[in-house]
């Protein structure tokens, strides 16, 4: 499962904007994303994958949901 995947699923299965940093703890708390150093994935990593997939995620006062939900 790609990073974006994860996020998407965290965000579905929480059915609401969340922040990066819940959602960066979700992501660790259920090892849905493995980094290849197999460290805990990094606040910043989710926004940057984020940042770089707006044609799938929505920022809005610092919370990240779905386009799809617009």
């Amino acid at each position: 499962m790609t990073l974006h995947e994860a996020i998407q699923q965290i965000l579905r299965e929480n059915n609401r904007a969340m922040s990066s940093i819940e959602i960066t703890q979700a992501l660790n708390e259920q090892n849905l994303y493995q980094r290849g150093d197999d460290g805990d994935i990094p606040n910043f990593q989710v926004d940057l994958r984020v940042r770089k997939y707006l044609n799938i995620f929505l920022i809005t006062n610092d919370k990240i949901s779905l386009v799809e939900w617009r």
